[in-house]
């Protein structure tokens, strides 16, 4: 399903344009430092304290974010959005996993400080450490057939979603 989306040629130079909200959400996440939401170096956690992947999709873009200190959040571009589901077991369990592997991962990223946003078939890692945040840009495509040193922190970042979406299912049924 995925790769489906990240296929068009015709759209790969393109960046989505998201709702207002969307980008409010983004950069205040973005802006933020560890300090201010009590965020603190853990013996699994030594450099990171969250992360935020973004996916630019043909209708728009997606943005799942992780912290530390339990946060997990889906943004959406048009402006909708699954906030606080850090507290749900799963959720909480998927998310720390992911967290986990982009500490093992942020020596493949480079530092940032500008935060475009992720044109359109691409997904952009960043990485948020106590030194200050990484990235990286990957076409979605290569992450999803696994052929990329990256596609490890993609697929815990798409098991995050996953638990958010049973967790809303459960939540309907």
């Amino acid at each position: 399903m995925l790769a489906n989306l990240f296929r068009s040629q015709r759209q790969r130079l393109s960046t989505p344009k998201p709702a207002p909200i969307y980008t409010q959400l983004r950069n205040r996440i973005l802006s933020l430092t560890p300090a201010e939401i009590g965020i603190k170096r853990t013996a699994q956690l030594p450099n990171v304290w969250g992360i935020l992947m973004e996916m630019g999709l043909p209708n728009g873009a997606a943005a799942l974010v992780c912290l530390a200190e339990g946060t997990t959040s889906l943004y959406y571009g048009s402006g909708g959005g699954i906030l606080g589901c850090g507290s749900l077991e799963n959720v909480a369990k998927a998310s720390r996993a992911f967290m986990v592997v982009a500490e093992g991962s942020s020596q493949l990223m480079e530092t940032t400080n500008v935060f475009p946003l992720t044109r359109i078939s691409k997904v952009r890692f960043y990485v948020l450490t106590f030194a200050g945040a990484l990235t990286s840009e990957v076409d979605g495509a290569v992450l999803n057939r696994g052929k990329h040193a990256l596609s490890r922190l993609f697929f815990y970042g798409q098991e995050v979603i996953t638990q958010i979406r049973l967790q809303q299912e459960q939540k309907k049924n």
